[in-house]
């Protein structure tokens, strides 16, 4: 997938399957990536109240991080769309805001977006983040789902071959919270 914020770089993203978190850190050291630290967050995901959810084009997401390595707030609200085309997908963040209380992301929210969203439903997930030359290597354990591995890179054969090396089993098309929502219909039906 190709993700551009504003004017950035474009960079190029893949999620896959693991065979296991243990494995895939050990491996990712064989390497010689650096490690640069664990992270842990949940994540609240608003669908609309009316209208067609499909949450690979366009979704709202509430992180809220219990352990961070990175010099955000705690609270970050983000909102992606997402463009399919020929050469593949492209994510566009069109909003991102950060927040030092949940206080001051409820006031935000209802002033953006009104009654038009709700919660639909959240997830947690465990990570390990590692470097190697421009590769940044997220190794994470997301709840109720499968261990997997989120490769950002400058260079789509730098992704590939990482990709191989770490043994992934299968890359995934869907995006986390689509993916995550078809769980929960599967655990929340009657």
């Amino acid at each position: 997938m190709l993700v551009s914020i504003g004017d950035a770089t474009m960079i190029v993203e893949r999620r896959g399957i693991i065979k296991s978190i243990d494995y895939s850190k050990s491996k990712v050291k064989e390497f010689g990536a650096v490690y640069k630290g664990d992270y842990s967050f949940s994540d609240s995901i608003f669908v609309p109240i009316k209208g067609k959810i499909d949450l690979n084009k366009d979704f709202i997401r509430l992180r809220i991080y219990t352990e961070n390595n990175w010099p955000t707030k705690n609270f970050i609200l983000v909102r992606k769309k997402t463009e399919w085309g020929k050469k593949g997908k492209t994510e566009n963040v069109i909003l991102k805001q950060e927040f030092d209380t949940l206080d001051q992301v409820g006031q935000y929210m209802k002033k953006e977006f009104g009654d038009s969203i709700e919660i639909g439903f959240g997830y947690s997930r465990k990570g390990w983040e590692y470097e190697l030359g421009k590769n940044r290597i997220f190794i994470e354990d997301i709840e109720d789902f499968k261990p997997t591995v989120e490769i950002v890179s400058e260079n789509k054969q730098e992704l590939s071959d990482l990709l191989k090396k770490l043994e992934v089993t299968e890359t995934l098309s869907d995006s986390v919270p689509e993916i995550m929502r078809e769980i929960r219909k599967k655990i929340i039906k009657p």
